[in-house]
């Protein structure tokens, strides 16, 4: 698993990754944004990549043990996450 600094999330990753976290189903979060469902699907594989996860589940988990060590989300193009 990559170290919390090195696990940066574009803006719309972490919009992404927010709904899902929610338990928002796909078709909502698409909707949301404005994109298609397929979209947010390639978000959710860059994201299980990004995270090492095998399941969406696991990416949830892997997700919130990682807010929780750094305390906020990194975003790239946020003050916090350049």
């Amino acid at each position: 698993m990559l170290p919390d600094a090195s696990r940066s999330l574009t803006k719309r990753q972490a919009a992404v990754m927010e709904r899902i976290d929610r338990r928002v189903p796909i078709k909502v979060i698409a909707q949301d944004l404005g994109v298609s469902e397929t979209r947010i699907n390639q978000h959710i594989r860059a994201l299980k990549d990004l995270y090492e996860a095998d399941s969406l589940g696991d990416l949830v988990e892997k997700y919130r043990e990682d807010n929780a060590a750094s305390g906020a989300q990194n975003v790239k193009g946020s003050p916090s996450g350049n």
